[in-house]
């Protein structure tokens, strides 16, 4: 095939890859309208935006030695947040029904966020008592903690801008790789000389047992430093 042909394939592929979008269309059931204008008015848009805002700066707050009152505040701050959260999920399930609700990526994004939420939440409150008999609980439940700082991604739905970066990037992703790899090889092609050509250098101010050029791995972090 010629390159003309090759790229109409490939623009035929993206074509088709490509599903309708149907979650602007108002549901058939009176009661679902009503809820759908709601979620999908422009004042619930930025009242989620903002909660997200605040959400992102009440995590900013936490600190080290913090007294047991101030960190009880944060702590209901988020549950106040994540129920916020909680009933959007509910409102775009009841407005957009299920099938629409799931047939979008953010949506499924943001049921994954609620999702660690509640579990983050039901962390916290077993701590004490049922995680404390289980070695992995603490650090599981860290790592729930961990996972509110994706609540921060909410926000790039709400740009236009960042959406269409962001699918460029996924766009990419396989000529990215490929400069990666080209990367990868012009370095190590650089270690081995360096292995050949400065190898035998003694240890002084610069060179010394953490930079070096005495084999292939540690040349290769030195020309990557």
């Amino acid at each position: 095939m010629t390159p003309q042909q090759q790229r109409w394939i490939v623009m035929q592929k993206l074509v088709l890859s490509i599903k309708a979008d149907v979650s602007n269309v108002e549901p058939d059931k009176p009661w679902m309208k009503k809820i759908f204008r709601i979620i999908n008015h422009t004042y619930f848009d930025i009242f989620i935006m903002i909660v997200i805002i605040l959400n992102i700066l009440t995590m900013a707050l936490t600190f080290d030695d913090s007294s047991e009152s101030y960190s009880n505040f944060l702590q209901y701050v988020n549950y106040t947040f994540s129920g916020i959260f909680m009933v959007e999920l509910v409102l775009k399930h009841l407005g957009l029904g299920f099938r629409r609700y799931w047939r979008n990526s953010w949506n499924k994004f943001d049921a994954f966020v609620v999702a660690a939420s509640i579990v983050d939440i039901v962390m916290d409150v077993m701590e004490q008592s049922f995680l404390s008999f289980i070695r992995v609980g603490p650090q599981l439940a860290r790592v729930f903690r961990v996972l509110r700082v994706t609540r921060l991604f909410k926000l790039v739905k709400s740009f236009q801008g960042l959406q269409k970066i962001i699918n460029t990037l996924i766009f990419s992703l396989p000529s990215l790789l490929n400069v990666g790899a080209l990367s990868f090889l012009v370095y190590f092609i650089y270690s081995i000389l360096g292995c050949f050509l400065f190898g035998t250098i003694q240890t002084g101010q610069i060179i010394d047992d953490e930079v070096h050029f005495r084999n292939a791995a540690a040349a290769f972090v030195t020309l990557f430093r």
